[in-house]
């Protein structure tokens, strides 16, 4: 069970979700185009952010590349999100497609919410950006991705299972992301 809740928590880890949301919502919607620019909002929100986590880690500036110390949160999601607004700039700048502008606000918000949570207490990443992911596809690309509403449950699970988080730290994971999928529905 204990290698089944860490794949859990690698494959759905906040790096491959928002990278695999930003793409196929990019692609979706206005094709290779769209995917472009999704891989541009992925790069600035998603994968540049883990660089740069995966750099401090092995600095030692990190305890893990899930930044698991709730203290070393916040100037790690500050980066990401001055990366992201650089992202956004760009995005606006090369007239990318709603999608991919909502998109890439939408994990912002994600991260100012996280952000002012894990100031005080250590919210699960992990579940609210699967929640995110799994809501937004829902209420934007219809019912055929209801089965994707069971992937935070499985990953609340890894992540207790793991010891990464208490039960109470999953379950405020899930309003987290369903606020932050209301808002990307709200604005597309």
């Amino acid at each position: 069970m204990q290698r089944l809740a860490r794949v859990l928590t690698e494959v759905f880890s906040p790096t491959v979700v928002v990278s695999a949301f930003l793409l196929t919502t990019g692609a979706v919607s206005d094709g290779w185009r769209g995917l472009w620019f999704g891989l541009l909002a992925a790069f600035f929100t998603a994968v540049g952010p883990f660089a740069g986590v995966v750099l401090a880690t092995r600095l030692g500036k990190v305890s893990d590349h899930h930044v698991g110390n709730r203290r070393q949160r916040l100037p790690i999601l500050l980066g990401a999100m001055v990366s992201g607004f650089c992202g956004l700039v760009l995005l606006l700048l090369l007239g990318a497609p709603r999608v991919s502008i909502v998109g890439l606000l939408s994990v912002i918000f994600g991260m100012v919410i996280v952000g002012a949570v894990n100031a005080f207490w250590k919210l699960s990443v992990h579940v609210s950006v699967v929640t995110f992911a799994a809501v937004a596809s829902v209420l934007t690309l219809g019912s055929g991705f209801l089965p994707a509403l069971l992937i935070p449950a499985a990953v609340g699970w890894s992540r207790v299972k793991l010891s990464d988080h208490s039960t109470a730290q999953v379950l405020v994971g899930i309003p987290a992301g369903c606020i932050v999928a209301a808002a990307y529905a709200g604005f597309l």
